[in-house]
């Protein structure tokens, strides 16, 4: 999209790490995340800016006048709500987090089965390696040492939740 739009990127991975639906560290979140997209810009949030509201503000500061967020379509409202809310709006110390000229919050696309993140961590929980490389991106899947890592990463954590 960002090319599309002829605009800069960065994709920032949550840094949140659980049995349940995160079982991947931020480390390894970022290690199979450039290899899938390898000329992606690419981050993992951390305890300094953990939320979508701390890198609306980074890239404020950073020069940044127009918002373009994308996520899941389940995601669309709460997001947009959010970052328009306090657009321009002081917190509590009577400071401007950021301030754009425009923000838009646009669908990733619908949902394909069998590639959601629940059903990808069902195949690792359930020991279906196919199942599972058949959903990953293309520069993962043609990767037979890639592949096997993300799928065992994944199985490791779901199972001791680091």
């Amino acid at each position: 999209m960002a090319h599309r739009l002829g605009a800069d990127h960065l994709i920032v991975a949550s840094h949140s790490q659980d049995r349940e639906k995160n079982p991947l560290s931020p480390t390894q979140k970022m290690t199979h995340l450039t290899r899938a997209f390898p000329n992606v810009n690419v981050q993992v949030a951390d305890k300094t800016k953990p939320t979508i509201m701390h890198h609306a503000e980074a890239a404020h500061k950073a020069g940044y006048d127009h918002l373009v967020v994308t996520a899941g379509e389940d995601r669309i409202p709460e997001y947009s709500k959010l970052l328009h809310k306090y657009n321009g709006q002081a917190d509590r110390s009577g400071k401007v987090l950021y301030n754009f000229k425009s923000i838009k919050v646009v669908s990733t696309g619908e949902r394909k089965e069998g590639i959601s993140g629940s059903d990808m961590r069902k195949h690792a929980r359930n020991g279906n390696f196919e199942e599972f490389r058949k959903n990953l991106p293309s520069k993962i899947r043609s990767n037979d040492s890639h592949s096997q890592q993300i799928y065992n990463d994944t199985r490791i954590g779901i199972v001791t939740g680091k």
